[in-house]
């Protein structure tokens, strides 16, 4: 299989991969046999930092995608292959000479993990595991501040995304992680402003603070939490805040629903303790 992949024989790794998925999700087999099965994954994730092969590093982890998504749905993905799962990724995504649509496909997978609610199954691997959780969002951190070392300005974009994301389900579902995120994305911006991140750079960081800050008005129960959000954000000069939120404002437009609450009302909120 590691041949096939590295001389781009695209259709004998189809068929390989193919059967691989099959094994993988068969509930007949052991998790000591499901475990070493997935390592051919990790293998593959390894052969990809130097191929150019795009289609082909795509559609293999679409497919490695499918087969964890697939156990998880079955319930046969355990603690420990879960946490392998995260570590293996985390460690890929952080690797320089990746190829970027590589990293930029696995980052968006294992973020996702936290942030969506499959009908049916409302509750994932990642979800139901605070273990796991905080490894994902320490794993996440990593991540941005490996982005930040290399100024990889796109990661560092995505990183603040998901995190703002998973910030805003952790609040809405009422998970205990919600300092830990929020720590984390005021840690990564802090330390943007000491690698000299460009000031729209800094201004697009800010639009998570202001967001989560305006949805922390929208109910009472996110009182500490924007709270928090205004502290860090007195910090900053005012007229950064303001553009922040002009970035936003045809966002705040657009979400003005049931799930973000009454958000435009939320910033105005914002904007007054903010002046006090």
């Amino acid at each position: 299989m590691r041949e096939a992949y590295r001389l781009d024989m695209a259709r004998m790794s189809y068929r390989l991969f193919g059967k691989l998925q099959d094994c993988i999700t068969d509930e007949n087999i052991t998790e000591a046999t499901r475990e070493s099965l997935m390592e051919i994954y990790f293998i593959v994730i390894e052969q990809s930092l130097k191929s150019t092969h795009e289609e082909l590093n795509i559609l293999i982890f679409s497919w490695m995608q499918e087969a964890i998504e697939a156990l998880d749905q079955k319930k046969l993905l355990s603690e420990n292959l879960g946490e392998e799962i995260i570590n293996i990724i985390i460690d890929k995504i952080t690797q320089t000479g990746m190829n970027e649509d590589v990293r930029e496909y696995l980052l968006e997978m294992i973020s996702g993990w936290s942030i969506q609610f499959e009908e049916g199954n409302p509750q994932n691997f990642v979800l139901i595991n605070k273990q796991i959780r905080v490894l994902l969002i320490n794993g996440l951190h990593s991540v941005g501040l490996f982005s930040l070392e290399t100024l990889n300005i796109a990661l560092l974009k995505n990183i603040s995304n998901d995190l703002g994301w998973m910030l805003i389900n952790a609040l809405q579902q009422d998970y205990p992680e919600v300092q830990l995120l929020l720590d984390s994305v005021i840690d990564l911006y802090r330390k943007s402003v000491i690698f000299g991140v460009a000031f729209n750079i800094r201004i697009y960081l800010l639009t998570l603070f202001t967001t989560v800050g305006a949805f922390c008005q929208t109910d009472s129960k996110y009182n500490p939490t924007g709270d928090a959000v205004i502290s860090f954000l007195k910090e900053i000069p005012h007229d950064m805040i303001d553009l922040a939120i002009d970035v936003r404002k045809n966002d705040y437009d657009g979400w003005d629903n049931d799930e973000f609450g009454n958000i435009k009302n939320g910033v105005a909120i914002l904007k007054g303790k903010l002046a006090t």
